[in-house]
């Protein structure tokens, strides 16, 4: 057995109490032991060791405890601290490594004094031991945390910790875990490795794996976006598919229309293995568009007019795509390479050839869509047919009577389910009017249309709970997400509106838009502050697991990962993130899992708890790649094409920036937060737009502003102008007191966007 070096802080010592949600517990300076008999099947095995092989009693149980600290942290050589006795170990636990030869040097390490082992030189954050030896003992001088094996009358293994680290619930989970791992050791032949060793009992493994996720049954691949509106085209065919307004689309006027218009595109180029830039505001043209470039086997790239021209021109290179559907009269040059295409849909174009059939199946790209990457550089997620499938009628509601407002960005996921949720399921999209949804704008919409379902961000649906509840009366059912809910406004509209259906989604443009769902009780406890994010919707399942994909015990914080049809394929031009983030599905017998780097846990009802992102060394990394050049647009000019501009390279940008004048700085905490980078990131000279923020985040950081900073802006501002230009505080405004400053800084932080 080899032993690891132990820089301080000690390997995985901290590490283990990271795992835990801790919990009030009204008792300071208390301890709380929780016991699990041991099966006499494992004691009988564990006798048997002492016998033949002369081991310590014990020895197997410490050897489990150590192996599922490997699993549960990811340290390859976690340390053991014996106590009282003060004796440290790292243990190397490598998955080669053969059972039979681990445990006798464990065994033997413990026996003698080796090198490799050093006396504790501070109190460690956790240890084998047993607290009744340490009675004698000030509080102070017992670890946090002592899991060890009693043998007084029934053996047990007990977990004693100080009060609120772990709830009783997670403890017996843990000690569960433990004592499975213990046994798998026992039965496993000397040959077997570590690797082969499973860190949970049957009991959790089918719990977690079966009855908390439903079975994703085998892809049709024969299903695509096209086949399922065709479908429902054939179904009901003179039922309304689209409206907004006073216009309205029958499934058989929005077919044709999309026919014409893919026949075209067909003509200019426009294949499988193919992606159009599709620039059209949020409108019954720019779904028609959506759907046409489909038809014509190609996939689309929504794109925000909003953005500024080396952003577009940014995300046309990098997703490949040469052709560019919008709008009549565009001002701004095109990229080289780039063939502009009129959305318009005009009588002259009854000329166009048919259009011809294309080969697509469920694993053809559908879409590409841009986010901000942690580094601030954009990066295309490549969403496929099947992808936005699981989008289906099962847990969203999804019906032929459901009638769903489509509110966001185009370039957003959730738009995904405001589009084609209906749209493959018969229902109607109502496309809203206002490009800043308010609230007496979105209470004529819904009225007017009588819509059913609404999707809306957590920030918008506090601004207009704050304003007026009432704006939302007649929608059936309302998913929010995009960051944690604020309870006391979900108490508000749970008051206000008795019939709606509230339900906490969570989701992102690589599980395509939305993976779990939480209704909420019409009446929340008393001591809720926050909401789970719920359960994985059908064809989707959900795990957390360590840093080796191990599934964790219920109720340890570990990483969410998501499988099933709704991942995305991965990154385009980024093999090194999409290997990172979207790894072999270890639970399935095909698929991929994507990593999301947010840290979660298990509920005791197989509900999911968010906690937060990932932070330090085991958040998953995002390489920084070739970014566009952080300046302004060029002042609009008559359509012509731009000369090539160089790619900068990739790494950080040369040139040493100016530091932020305090205004400045204040406002960028504020972006810094909203869209998720480092501060530190923005300079002066930036656009909100340009580091990859969406119109909705905008809403909340101008409100922000106002109310936190007394910056008053008008919205149009942010579409072109920079940091420096819209931290210029007018001579009327208020002064900002320290106590806003700070205030400013505490509600930026408790502010996040995926």
């Amino acid at each position: 057995m080899a032993y690891a070096t132990l820089p301080e802080p000690l390997q995985a010592s901290d590490a283990l109490l990271d795992l835990f949600a801790r919990v009030d517990s009204g008792s300071r300076g208390a301890r709380h032991t929780t016991a699990l008999a041991l099966p006499a099947t494992l004691m009988a095995h564990a006798r048997t060791q002492v016998a033949e092989q002369g081991r310590l009693y014990d020895t197997v149980l410490l050897g489990a405890w150590v192996l599922a600290l490997s699993r549960w942290t990811g340290a390859a050589s976690p340390t053991l601290t014996e106590w009282p006795r003060g004796l440290r170990r790292a243990i190397d636990c490598g998955s080669t490594l053969a059972t039979g030869a681990w445990l006798s040097a464990l065994d033997a390490s413990r026996r003698a004094a080796a090198s490799g082992v050093t006396h504790e030189a501070r109190l460690p954050s956790h240890a084998w031991g047993l607290a009744a030896h340490l009675a004698a003992q000030d509080d102070g001088d017992i670890p946090p945390l002592l899991l060890g094996l009693d043998t007084a009358e029934t053996p047990r293994l007990l977990l004693d910790r100080e009060a609120g680290l772990i709830d009783d619930a997670t403890a017996t989970e843990l000690l569960e875990a433990v004592a499975a791992i213990a046994e798998h050791l026992c039965e496993a032949p000397a040959w077997r490795t570590l690797g082969d060793i499973a860190s949970l009992s049957s009991r959790q493994r089918a719990r977690q794996l079966n009855d908390w996720n439903r079975p994703t049954p085998p892809c049709d691949a024969t299903r695509t976006v096209v086949s399922l509106f065709d479908a429902q085209v054939a179904a009901r065919p003179d039922a309304i598919a689209l409206a907004r307004g006073d216009e309205r689309l029958s499934y058989r006027a929005l077919a044709a229309r999309a026919v014409r218009l893919a026949a075209r595109l067909q003509a200019a180029g426009a294949a499988p293995g193919t992606t159009v830039g599709v620039l059209l505001d949020r409108s019954t043209a720019s779904i028609v568009a959506l759907l046409a470039v489909l038809k014509a086997g190609a996939a689309y790239l929504p794109l925000q007019a909003h953005l500024p021209s080396e952003q577009l021109a940014f995300r046309m290179d990098d997703a490949g795509a040469r052709l560019l559907l919008g709008p009549a009269g565009w001002p701004h040059p095109l990229p080289v390479g780039v063939t502009w295409m009129r959305a318009d849909d005009v009588d002259a174009d009854s000329a166009a050839p048919p259009l011809a059939p294309v080969a697509l199946d469920g694993h053809s790209l559908a879409c590409v869509l841009y986010t901000a990457g942690t580094t601030g550089v954009p990066k295309g997620t490549e969403i496929l047919h099947r992808a936005i499938l699981a989008v289906g009628p099962g847990d969203l509601g999804f019906l032929p009577e459901a009638v769903v407002l489509h509110a966001a960005p185009s370039g957003m996921d959730v738009s995904s389910a405001e589009v084609w949720g209906p749209l493959l399921n018969g229902g109607c999209c109502v496309v809203h009017d206002e490009a800043q949804p308010t609230g007496p704008g979105l209470a004529r919409t819904i009225a007017a249309h009588g819509v059913s379902t609404a999707f809306l961000p957590s920030t918008v649906f506090n601004a207009l709970i704050d304003d007026d509840p009432v704006s939302l009366r007649g929608l059936r059912q309302l998913f929010v997400g995009g960051e944690p809910p604020s309870v006391p406004h979900v108490r508000r509209a749970l008051a206000a509106l008795p019939a709606l259906q509230f339900i906490h989604a969570y989701g992102s443009a690589e599980c395509t838009a939305i993976a779990l769902t939480h209704p909420v009780p019409a009446t929340l406890p008393d001591d809720a502050t926050t909401l789970p994010i719920g359960r994985p919707i059908a064809d989707t399942t959900a795990y957390i697991t360590g840093p080796t994909l191990d599934l964790l015990p219920a109720g340890l914080i570990g990483e969410l990962c998501l499988g099933g049809r709704g991942v995305a394929r991965g990154y385009i031009g980024r093999p090194t993130l999409t290997a990172e983030r979207f790894v072999a599905d270890p639970f399935a017998t095909e698929g991929r899992l994507y990593r999301t780097g947010d840290r979660a846990r298990l509920l005791p009802d197989g509900g999911i708890e968010f906690r937060g992102r990932q932070q330090g060394p085991g958040a998953p990394p995002e390489p920084r790649r070739a970014e566009p050049p952080r300046t302004l647009p060029p002042p609009p000019a008559p359509p012509r094409q731009q000369q090539p501009q160089p790619r900068p390279q990739s790494g950080p940008l040369p040139g040493a920036r100016p530091l932020l004048q305090p205004e400045q700085a204040q406002l960028a905490q504020l972006w810094a937060s909203a869209i998720g980078l480092d501060v530190n990131d923005i300079h002066s000279g930036d656009n909100f737009f340009a580091l990859g923020g969406q119109s909705v985040l905008a809403m909340h950081v101008i409100q922000q502003a106002e109310e936190l900073l007394g910056l008053r802006t008008e919205p149009s501002r942010y579409l072109s102008e920079t940091l420096a230009q819209l931290a210029v505080r007018p001579s009327h405004a208020a002064a900002q007191t320290p106590a806003r400053r700070l205030l400013a800084r505490l509600r930026a932080l408790a502010f996040w966007k995926r």
